[in-house]
């Protein structure tokens, strides 16, 4: 298991030795859960795109989920649950079979109120039993730290300041230029598979359209590339 923390507050740090000389050497399936950051899925576009010639058989699974969290918990005026990902956890892991596993939560899991002892307890049980059960499955886990929220540089850079701190606590080097076309093809393809694969294992978050059957969006998203 690979537990690794990304610092996305640390943008003035010098860049970072690598964990290894390539965390998802060999990885076919790299699968991403956690809550609207990673539903949105631009982060992960432009992670792919990156490393679409180096990693030409990965695969890249977005299973972010709109308002879920890791621990239950959920504030009396949200208009419905909060989702909770070990709900789905066993079903995410079943369908995709990872060999890799990033997680992003925390930011919705203080439920927006000020800090309090017994709900970081049940944020530490939360993940601690999301790291039992991806290592359980055999899958290398890749632990982001809930992203703080500044204005400023989410206004300059978006979801590029994620993929750009990933990229660089993975490799120890800057996220490359990615050609135009090959992030319009991957982010296509992500818009058919992102719905169909959380089709595919199923949630209780309200208000979530449903996808394409997953085998449809695969075919259609293989067809994009021509291949």
């Amino acid at each position: 298991m690979i537990r690794l923390l990304l610092a996305l507050c640390s943008l003035a740090a010098a860049t970072a030795a690598p964990l290894q000389p390539d965390p998802l050497q060999g990885a076919k399936r790299i699968v991403f859960l956690g809550d609207s950051i990673t539903n949105d899925g631009h982060y992960i576009v432009l992670l792919e795109g990156a490393l679409r010639e180096t990693h030409p058989d990965a695969v890249f699974i977005n299973l972010g989920l709109p308002s879920e969290g890791c621990t239950g918990l959920s504030e009396p005026a949200h208009p419905f649950p909060r989702p909770n990902v070990h709900e789905r956890l066993d079903r995410a892991l079943a369908k995709t079979n990872p060999d890799v596993v990033f997680a992003c939560y925390g930011m919705n899991d203080g439920i927006y109120y000020p800090f309090s002892e017994e709900r970081f307890q049940q944020y530490q049980t939360g993940i601690n039993t999301l790291i039992d059960k991806v290592t359980a499955h055999g899958a290398k886990l890749i632990l982001m730290t809930p992203p703080p929220f500044d204005p400023l540089p989410m206004q300059k850079k978006g979801k590029l300041l994620m993929a750009e701190t990933i990229y660089e606590a993975l490799y120890g080097k800057l996220l490359p230029e990615i050609p135009a076309d090959t992030l319009a093809l991957v982010s296509k393809q992500h818009a058919l598979l992102h719905p169909a694969w959380i089709s595919e294992v199923g949630h209780r978050r309200p208000g979530v359209q449903p996808g394409l059957p997953l085998k449809e969006a695969q075919t259609t998203a293989t067809a994009l590339s021509g291949k």
